[in-house]
């Protein structure tokens, strides 16, 4: 069995994709990409791009594609709907890119990091890079370089505390500003300033922010409740490309802190200034530490709420209906909080509530209007509460149905399907799975059923074959997620096409088969040889003939230079021709060359049909 991807059109949606490793190879016509990334890059690699990362790609005139999607594989960029030269127009076409990929994504875009950068997903999301060519269809590839676009501040920080570290903010800085993915022109920058929490990184945090001039502060926590915060002496500009190094210690109260802050480039480009931070200012250990009591009638045990960065007290709970509690200081009933008792229920609404407060000392417990997650936010000594709802993600299957109706055209006298996933089978070895009994008919037309009742979610791989040695080549899902029902048309030439509305299909007259093929091995060369004609008796089957004056070994291939389409030994190893067998079975796109000894010999090829892949080869009388 020969793995080889097979594109499908592209329009399709189910079964367009590869699998995790593989990702379709490109069409003729079709423009091709290679990436790079200039110098540092943000990505887990440290190196290069992932596997699988996406990347927007816009053609200038006369190709006109705007914002086409693709999927990085090596160092290649392979779009997942293709972009193809204009036949006939060899002059120069500007290309320009950018990630990551973004479905709005127009010329003038606004582009904004993440608020919490915390995870690593969020902060390489936030990593905006750019890149741009000029190519013409002469050209091998079109080579994008692309180069940081923002701007990365790296701090470092000595922590002489002996507390943990909670979090670390950039704060009063703008998340979002307008940039031209063509030519990387800044445009207006968000009027609003806001707070990054940085990514842990080892020895240090982490973060990106959009080039701008700001007067930035770095605000500590700690899980003592304290926090430090140190304010940059003046404004200070954040430059495209460029990346700023903070260097901050943490000392017990009692003693100085020291701090330096300055910048450092490793791979970005260097600033030429240096930042000036003024001494940090010591929140000291709250008063108070706040805890909720009561859930799930227990009132014995207290569930400590965190205090954040902006001093408030915050919890997440999972509350069942009807459940009552309080908030309650130093795990003491002397400062506890609860509903007004000027209102006239105990429930407190979350989201927007026109009177966010709790009451000091009330002897009200407090519910909430609906069992779900909920986060908790509580602000001493104003005693304002917030609570918001928290949506929960739909858990997503692990198995699902996979249904595969396939209409065959090929005279194949039986049919299987092989399936598998991360090269695991799924339906037992090969040949795979056979028909369920009854087919399946949609618009008077009779589909031979597959059901895969617990078929992994992902990307399914899988080849349709007639037991023997006929099959296509390998062919990809999407990606799976829910049941899911397919409906293809196996043709005569063992290609295959999605049918993407059954209950209206008419298949369609099949051309014939027009390849040639031709005979390649050591008595000629394993680039071309003597054309085989169709044979006048068996429109399916080819003929030729060869002579070698000593023992040779060979394959028959579709013309041409490259090695798109060939027959080889079906075991896939090298087979020595038996003259007294009535034919030696051949595969497509099998390893393994053909051997025989010197002599002429008339030759003859199935290649389509029930019979494809039967080689008889006799010695010329």
């Amino acid at each position: 069995m020969k793995k080889t991807l097979l594109i499908l059109a592209s329009a399709l949606t189910l079964f367009a994709c590869a699998k995790q490793e593989t990702v379709r190879t490109a069409q003729p016509g079709e423009v091709k990409f290679t990436s790079n990334i200039q110098s540092y890059t943000l990505k887990a690699t440290d190196v290069a791009f992932e596997n699988n990362d996406k990347v927007g790609i816009f053609a200038g005139t006369p190709i006109n594609k705007n914002n086409v999607e693709a999927v990085v594989s090596g160092t290649s960029l392979l779009p997942v709907n293709p972009i193809k030269w204009i036949e006939g127009d060899n002059g120069l076409v500007k290309f320009y890119a950018y990630y990551p990929y973004n479905e709005n994504a127009v010329k003038e875009f606004r582009f904004a990091v993440e608020a919490d950068q915390t995870l690593a997903s969020d902060y390489k999301k936030s990593d905006l890079m750019l890149a741009s060519a000029q190519s013409a269809p002469k050209d091998e590839a079109v080579e994008l370089q692309f180069s940081h676009k923002l701007s990365k501040v790296s701090i470092g920080i000595q922590n002489n505390t002996g507390a943990a570290i909670t979090g670390v903010y950039f704060q009063n800085v703008a998340l979002g500003r307008y940039i031209n993915l063509e030519t990387g022109a800044l445009g207006v920058i968000d009027a609003e300033k806001t707070n990054i929490k940085a990514n842990a990184i080892l020895g240090g945090y982490q973060l990106i922010v959009v080039p701008q001039k700001a007067q930035p502060s770095i605000r500590v926590t700690l899980d003592n409740g304290k926090s430090y915060l140190f304010e940059l002496a003046s404004e200070f500009t954040f430059n495209a490309g460029k990346k700023a190094s903070a260097s901050l210690t943490l000392n017990p109260v009692e003693e100085a802190n020291a701090v330096e802050f300055s910048l450092a480039v490793n791979d970005w480009e260097d600033e030429a200034d240096g930042l000036e931070f003024n001494d940090p200012s010591i929140d000291e250990t709250p008063v108070h530490t706040w805890s909720v009591i009561g859930l799930n009638d227990d009132w014995e045990t207290d569930i400590p709420m965190t205090l954040n960065a902006a001093g408030k007290w915050e919890l997440t709970i999972d509350y069942i209906q009807d459940n009552q509690f309080k908030l309650r200081a130093d795990n003491d009933w002397a400062l506890n909080a609860g509903i007004k008792t000027s209102w006239d229920n105990d429930v407190f609404m979350s989201g927007d509530n026109p009177d966010p407060y709790l009451e000091e000392g009330s002897p009200r417990n407090i519910r909430l209007e609906a069992a779900g997650q909920y986060k908790l936010e509580f602000e001493y000594p104003t005693y304002k509460f917030v609570v918001t709802k928290i949506e929960q993600e739909p858990v997503e299957p692990t198995t699902v149905t996979l249904t595969v109706n396939v209409y065959s055209t090929t005279g194949w006298t039986a049919l299987y399907l092989y399936t598998w996933q991360n090269e695991t089978p799924i339906c037992g070895g090969w040949p795979g799975m056979a028909p369920a009994a009854t087919d399946v008919v949609v618009n008077e037309i009779a589909y031979k059923s597959f059901v895969i009742e617990e078929c992994p979610t992902g990307v399914i791989g899988y080849i349709l074959n007639n037991g023997v040695a006929a099959q296509t080549q390998d062919l990809f899902s999407g990606d799976i997620k829910e049941d899911t029902t397919v409906y293809l048309w196996l043709k005569n030439d063992a290609t295959v096409e999605l049918i993407e509305k059954p209950e209206t299909f008419v298949p369609g007259e099949e051309e014939p088969i027009v390849e040639e093929w031709t005979i390649v091995g050591s008595f000629t060369n394993w680039v071309d040889g003597d054309v085989m004609t169709v044979d006048p008796t068996n429109a399916n089957a080819v003929k030729g003939q060869f002579t070698s004056a000593t023992d040779a070994e060979f394959k028959i291939k579709v013309v041409g230079t490259s090695w798109v389409k060939w027959y080889g030994p079906a075991s896939g190893e090298t087979t020595a021709i038996d003259l007294n067998a009535e034919y030696t079975q051949l595969a497509i796109n099998a390893d393994g060359n053909l051997t025989i000894g010197a002599g002429t010999y008339n030759v003859t090829l199935v290649v389509a049909g029930a019979d494809a892949g039967k080689l008889y080869i006799a010695a010329a009388e």
